[in-house]
């Protein structure tokens, strides 16, 4: 008959399971927090670019209503030269501030690099527990 070893190897299963869940979790978490990231993103760009689109057309009714004013005063000539020395942007919004990143993307990443660490070495260490024990 053959003796059955007891190998205590219920330990290194649930912290297995446990490690894997925990990362789960954290995938599921990281996705969850970029797609919300991401959609208020889309929309403070959808409000800026409304908000030059606003700016730019009452700007541009403005010098309209100012190159027709000039029009009826005997200057007219100089607001033509002033007007064709302009220069177009081509429809191209100028940005002036950079994307919105934070310490809280950083801080992910290293706990997602924690944790895989974390995971590769009991790994590794319950493979040289069992190696031991047979």
């Amino acid at each position: 008959m053959k003796l059955i070893q007891r190998t205590n190897q219920a330990g290194y299963s649930a912290m297995f399971i446990i490690v894997g869940v925990v990362l789960f979790l954290g995938l599921i978490s990281s996705v969850y927090f970029v797609k919300i990231h991401g959609d208020q993103v889309r929309k403070d760009q959808a409000i800026a670019a409304y908000e030059k689109q606003k700016t730019d057309q009452a700007k541009s009714e403005v010098d309209k209503k100012a190159k027709e004013s000039k029009a009826a005063e005997p200057d007219a000539s100089k607001a033509s030269e002033v007007a064709s020395t302009e220069i177009s942007t081509g429809g191209v919004p100028a940005s002036t501030s950079l994307p919105a990143t934070g310490p809280e993307m950083i801080v992910a990443q290293l706990i997602g690099v924690g944790l895989i660490t974390m995971a590769i070495s009991a790994y590794f260490s319950s493979r040289r527990n069992l190696v031991r024990y047979l």
